[in-house]
C-alpha cells in the first residue's frame, strides 16, 4: 500500500524498517498469519490481507527474542494503532509484563 511505504520511509524508525524487511521476519510472519487463520486476536473477526497487522504483545524493543512466535498475535490495522496509543504513554516496565489477555482487556474498555 502506499501509505504503508511513505510510513516505512518518512516516519518509522530504520532499525524497525530493516527488521519488518527480513527474510527471517517474512517467515515468522507467514506463520502467524496461518497459526491464527487470519483472526484477531483481540477482537476475533477474520481479517482481509489488507487489514492485518502482525503485533509484538510485549514490544519488539523490550522482548528477548523478537522473532518468538508466542509473542505474536493478529490485529486490525485500527486495533493495531490502539494499543500502539497506549504503548506511546504506559512504562517499559508495565509494558514488559502485559500479556495478550491484559490488552484484550485494557483495549475492550476504551475504544477510541
Amino acid at each position: 500500500m502506499k501509505a504503508d511505504k511513505l510510513y516505512n520511509h518518512e516516519r518509522r524508525d530504520q532499525e524497525a524498517n530493516a527488521f519488518y524487511h527480513t527474510s527471517r521476519w517474512t517467515k515468522v510472519r507467514d506463520f502467524v498469519k496461518s497459526r491464527d487463520m487470519m483472526t484477531s486476536g483481540l477482537s476475533g473477526k477474520v481479517l482481509s490481507d489488507h487489514d492485518y497487522i502482525v503485533d509484538h504483545i510485549v514490544p519488539r524493543r523490550l522482548c528477548s527474542d523478537p522473532f518468538d512466535d508466542t509473542n505474536l498475535w493478529l490485529l486490525s490495522r485500527q486495533e493495531h494503532n490502539r494499543k500502539t496509543k497506549y504503548e506511546k504513554v504506559l512504562p517499559d516496565s508495565v509494558l514488559k509484563s502485559l500479556t495478550a489477555d491484559d490488552w484484550r482487556k485494557k483495549l475492550s474498555i476504551n475504544r477510541n
